[in-house]
């Protein structure tokens, strides 16, 4: 017969997954793919509140906006339940998000290859307002106690394991970042010559960044792997984890394009 603590940690739709530490590492991915690069750092160009409700938000944009947002009021209003009342633990997840939102925003107009966008703020807002609604309703418990058996029947069980798979997820939801690469290994040689700045496809550049990226992916398959239960197929979770990716950059990198076409139109126009 099973103990009480067994029962208990199996059935709890709330276990390390859904902790502060979830919610932590989210809050720095947010704040990594609202200010990236960190660089031209500067005073906000005059009558900048002008530019505040801008015509260039590619409705991409605005969906990625929403679904960034989303876990982020999620895993807030999972944090706060604990402490508070279902209804105060809403409204301190929803006004969470949309600070967070305004503060990015806000940082943003320091930067100039970012554009605050008073759009973006009210979807990051209802992306959070979304997640929270789904967490604190019986949908929303059904669904954690699914991804909560999920995780015990497919992966090890412990804290350590835990933090592995966040980290997972946080580079899944980084695909969605065009300025992120899918396992680019930056540059492995320094261009010395004038004809390796050229032609970059040169195999004495090319090759070893092929070698990089094949070595990223096995890396990145080994740290899989190491999660996964032993009497489960690991190949099989590391391909759908890589499938996943690769499907996320791809359509990413579809959308931009198509998003850049239709401002350009609309320049020409």
């Amino acid at each position: 017969m099973p103990s009480a603590t067994s029962h208990d940690s199996r059935a709890s739709p709330v276990g390390h997954l859904w902790g502060g530490g979830v919610l932590t590492l989210y809050l720095l991915l947010i704040a990594y793919a609202s200010l990236y690069p960190f660089a031209g750092w500067r005073i906000p160009p005059e009558l900048w509140w002008q530019n505040l409700w801008s015509r260039y938000n590619p409705e991409f944009d605005v969906v990625i906006n929403f679904i960034s947002y989303a876990p982020l009021g999620f895993l807030a209003a999972s944090a706060w339940s604990r402490r508070f009342t279902a209804f105060r633990a809403m409204v301190l997840a929803i006004l969470s998000g949309a600070a967070l939102s305004m503060a990015m925003e806000g940082v943003q107009l320091f930067l100039p290859t970012r554009v605050a966008s008073l759009l973006d703020w009210l979807s990051n807002t209802a992306g959070a307002t979304v997640g929270v609604l789904l967490c604190l309703n019986p949908v929303g418990l059904r669904l954690r106690a699914f991804v909560h058996d999920w995780r015990l029947r497919f992966f090890l069980a412990g804290a350590a394991v835990d933090a592995g798979l966040i980290l997972i997820v946080i580079w899944l939801l980084a695909q969605t970042n065009p300025s992120v690469p899918f396992f680019e290994a930056g540059n492995m040689i320094n261009r010395l010559t004038a004809s390796w700045r050229l032609n970059p496809y040169d195999p004495l550049f090319l090759i070893p960044q092929l070698v990089g990226i094949g070595l990223n992916v096995c890396g990145f398959a080994l740290f899989v792997s190491v999660l996964v239960k032993t009497q489960v197929r690991s190949m099989l979770v590391v391909a759908v984890v890589l499938a996943m990716g690769l499907a996320l950059k791809l359509t990413v990198e579809h959308q931009r394009h198509a998003g850049h076409a239709g401002i350009q139109l609309q320049l020409e126009g």
